[in-house]
C-alpha cells in the first residue's frame, strides 16, 4: 500500500536532495529554527535528530519530579524517566485528558511525600504531556498551563500533533514553558525523521 500523506511531496524530496547535495547553500536549519520558534511563540526553537531526543534533553535539564499523564501520552515520556533516573509521578486522567482535580490531588500527595516542594518557586518538576491525548483529544492546554504555574511546575507539551495549531491554543509558547515534537512520518511537520 502506498500512503501518499505519509513521506514528503516531490518537490520537498528535491529541496532536501539540493541542499543534502550542495547546490542550495541557504542556511535552512537556522531559517526552519527561526520559524518554528514563530509559530509557537517561543524566543528560541533547536532541531535536534530525533523527538525522543528533544524529550531527553528536555526531561534531562529538570531537576525535579517528572509528571505524566497514567495514559494517551508518549511512551518514551516514562522510559526516559526511568533512563534518567527521575522521581516518577503519574496522573489520573479522564481517558488521556489531565483532570485537573486529579492533576491537584497528584501534586498534594507528591508534595506530601517529599516528591516536590510546592512552597519552593524555584521548584524545579515538570508536568510532561501531549497536545493530543493518544493523537486524538485536545488538551485544555491554556487551563493546565495555568494551574501548573500557580504551583511553580513547568509544563513540557509534546506538540507532534498539534505544531502550527491556527487558533493557537496548542504548540503555544504563552502557555507552554518547552514544546517538542517529532518530524517523523506521519506528523504534520513531516520531513520523515528528526525532533
Amino acid at each position: 500500500m502506498n500512503l501518499k500523506f505519509k513521506k514528503p511531496s516531490k518537490e520537498t524530496q528535491m529541496a532536501m536532495s539540493k541542499v543534502a547535495s550542495g547546490e542550495d547553500n541557504q542556511d535552512y536549519h537556522s531559517l526552519a529554527e527561526d520559524k518554528l520558534a514563530s509559530i509557537t511563540n517561543h524566543t528560541n526553537a533547536k532541531i535536534v535528530n530525533s523527538g525522543n531526543s528533544a524529550i531527553m534533553a528536555a526531561m534531562n535539564s529538570i531537576d525535579g519530579a517528572i509528571i505524566i499523564p497514567d495514559q494517551g501520552a508518549w511512551n518514551g515520556f516514562k522510559q526516559i524517566a526511568k533512563f534518567l533516573n527521575k522521581d516518577l509521578i503519574t496522573v489520573k486522567t479522564n481517558k488521556g485528558l489531565i483532570d485537573l482535580d486529579n492533576l491537584n490531588e497528584s501534586i498534594i500527595q507528591a508534595s506530601e511525600n517529599k516528591m516536590i516542594d510546592l512552597e519552593d518557586e524555584n521548584n524545579k518538576s515538570a508536568l510532561f504531556l501531549t497536545s493530543f491525548a493518544a493523537y486524538t483529544a485536545e488538551q485544555d492546554m491554556k487551563a493546565i498551563c495555568d494551574f501548573a504555574h500557580k504551583n511553580n511546575i513547568l509544563v513540557v507539551e509534546d506538540a507532534s500533533g498539534a505544531i502550527g495549531d491556527y487558533e493557537n491554543r496548542l504548540a503555544n509558547g504563552d502557555y507552554s514553558d518547552i514544546i517538542i515534537g517529532s518530524t517523523g512520518s506521519p506528523k504534520i511537520v513531516n520531513v520523515e525523521d528528526g525532533g
